[in-house]
């Protein structure tokens, strides 16, 4: 890969771990926003943020493809659609940006049929999740490619894997807050109410931690979770904020506003401290340290949901879904 074309890629990866950052704010304002206005119209100032990156990235893909497929005169380590060609994580990214368009026209479609969404996993966000999650994966690979070339800056592609692991992990417990909500906190199984929180969110950190570790290294999982700790200390205060900020004299609170910022509590409060104590007193690859670490920082521990999931699942119920995870 020449140097020109490697500086344009590593460009092109600090601009979308900045996209996700940026993303990934404007879904915690959107959640807010929908807890506390109700349903707006599409282009809403936190949907602007989620979209974003799309026409930017969409017409760099153009460009870049159209160069590797028909200007690039060696064609090796591209990935032959049609009579285009290009790197395995262009394409990667490209369909997950589709994926993310798409789902963001079939949620205004959802939206204007059936009006205020009542939950979080809905069929159009399925769309909009797995396509934003598909992009900041392929910024993650893409990056691991560039980092294969001698001439790679090291810190900025590092630096740039960090923001998109912290994207990606961020926005999994994003969706999985979905089994924080009453109606699906528990599930039944054989007669058995389990948490399906535990398993999901605790497989997240399960996956994501020691991929973290194989790509930076020890200070990379310490380093995600200060991240996350930081992020959610800053949701907390600012997300409020940001809605009252971004409120046109068309919008008004709903009674009770502004409620639980879920865009913080969603995540795990105790996962920094954790990883410091099985960082120094454990190994990250000890797998019994790491699943007692996912299945203590969990949220569903959290004092004001501890009541509501394990005590009403009871100590059984509670215990067998623990062991289940």
């Amino acid at each position: 890969m020449q140097r020109r074309e490697l500086n344009l890629l590593t460009l092109f990866v600090v601009f979308l771990s900045a996209y996700h950052v940026i993303a990934r704010v404007g879904l915690a304002i959107d959640i807010q926003w929908h807890t506390d206005i109700g349903r707006d119209k599409l282009l809403t100032p936190p949907h602007m943020m989620i979209f974003s990156g799309i026409i930017p990235t969409l017409v760099f893909l153009g460009g870049y493809i159209f160069w590797f497929s028909f200007v690039r005169e060696n064609k090796v380590g591209g990935y032959n659609f049609w009579v285009f060609s290009a790197p395995i994580p262009i394409w990667i990214i490209f369909a997950g940006m589709v994926t993310l368009l798409l789902g963001g026209l079939y949620d205004d479609l959802w939206h204007s049929n059936y009006g205020v969404d009542t939950t979080i996993i809905t069929p159009p966000h399925l769309w909009t999740f797995s396509g934003g999650m598909i992009v900041e994966l392929a910024t993650v690979i893409l990056a691991m490619y560039l980092l294969r070339q001698k001439a790679s800056n090291q810190l900025v592609l590092k630096s740039s894997i960090m923001f998109s692991m912290w994207a990606l992990v961020y926005h999994l417990h994003i969706a999985f807050a979905n089994f924080l909500d009453p109606r699906v906190w528990m599930i039944e199984i054989l007669g058995i109410e389990l948490i399906p929180h535990f398993v999901f969110a605790g497989g997240t950190l399960l996956i994501m931690l020691p991929l973290t570790k194989s790509i930076i290294g020890e200070r990379g999982v310490i380093a995600l979770a200060a991240m996350m700790l930081a992020s959610q200390l800053l949701l907390l205060v600012s997300v409020p904020e940001l809605v009252a900020l971004m409120m046109g004299p068309e919008h008004v609170y709903r009674p009770g506003s502004p409620n639980t910022v879920w865009a913080a509590h969603c995540l795990p409060w105790l996962l920094f401290v954790g990883v410091l104590i099985v960082n120094r007193f454990s190994s990250f690859e000890n797998p019994w340290s790491m699943i007692a670490l996912v299945i203590i920082v969990d949220a569903a521990w959290l004092p004001n949901l501890i009541l509501h999931i394990p005590v009403e699942a009871g100590a059984i119920n509670t215990l067998t879904s623990v062991g289940l995870t």
